[in-house]
């Protein structure tokens, strides 16, 4: 009797395992980026190279867009605002009872956040889909990734990628 239920049982987590197996993994897969293949457009103005950089920059959603943009035949430059942080300390204390008298210091510093991304030293640029966005990967030439901009239309990844080597052309 308990050989005939342990067989039961090893029978049962089997089936669990392979059902998890098979019906999760096209899950897992779904949620990765998948690599698209494409032909960069081709730009041959500088001006225009700029505006497609800069929209696709601007439309992106709130939490990837930058502050500003900056863009030089060296550097595409980005700046995600400003941070300032302060610090104080005070004290009052009670003067002939009722009067209080105040002393206090603070103390602050700015800081512009921003990040340079050099076009002489840009390796490969990927585009990748995941749900409805396109992910355009920048990345530096000994493989660390710059930066990720996301856009849902393919054509303007493919003319903002023809846009950046534009200037790695140049540079």
């Amino acid at each position: 009797m308990a050989l005939a239920f342990g067989l039961i049982w090893y029978h049962r987590m089997c089936f669990r395992i392979i059902f998890i197996v098979f019906f999760s993994l096209p899950l897992i897969c779904s949620c990765a980026a998948q690599q698209v293949g494409f032909t960069k457009s081709i730009i041959a103005d500088q001006s225009l190279a700029i505006k497609k950089i800069e929209q696709v920059f601007y439309e992106q959603s709130i939490k990837h867009r930058p502050e500003s943009i900056v863009i030089t035949n060296d550097y595409l430059g980005l700046s995600s605002g400003t941070q300032v942080e302060t610090k104080g300390a005070g004290f009052t204390s009670g003067v002939a009872g009722t009067l209080l008298v105040g002393i206090g210091t603070s103390k602050s510093y700015v800081k512009d956040i921003t990040d340079r991304i050099y076009f002489n030293s840009i390796g490969k640029i990927a585009l990748f889909k995941k749900r409805d966005w396109f992910i355009i990967q920048i990345n530096h030439s000994d493989g660390r990734l710059f930066r990720n901009i996301y856009t849902r239309d393919k054509s303007k990844a493919t003319e903002f990628i023809g846009s950046i080597y534009y200037f790695l052309e140049r540079s």
